[in-house]
């Protein structure tokens, strides 16, 4: 389990929190602002890394894509 935690890359945008580590995967929140808890992280199919978090404003958990990310995500793979 990683420790870590971030936020949006842009504070200002929002970004989705999905059920899977892919654009195909549903929407379980949009986070627009607030802290984000790591537990880990994964390498979709398309090359891209994913970290699985916690939006700490509202206690869901989802996938989000690194890139959305100011630290670039967790550093502990899944």
């Amino acid at each position: 389990m990683d420790t870590g935690t971030g936020y949006l890359l842009n504070r200002d945008g929002s970004a989705p929190l999905r059920s899977g580590p892919s654009v195909d995967c549903s929407t379980n929140i949009t986070v627009f602002s607030g802290r984000l808890s790591y537990d880990c992280y994964v390498v979709n199919s398309a090359g891209n890394t994913w970290t699985h978090a916690k939006y700490d404003d509202t206690g869901t958990r989802g996938w989000i894509w690194d890139g959305n990310l100011n630290d670039g995500g967790a550093q502990t793979p899944c």
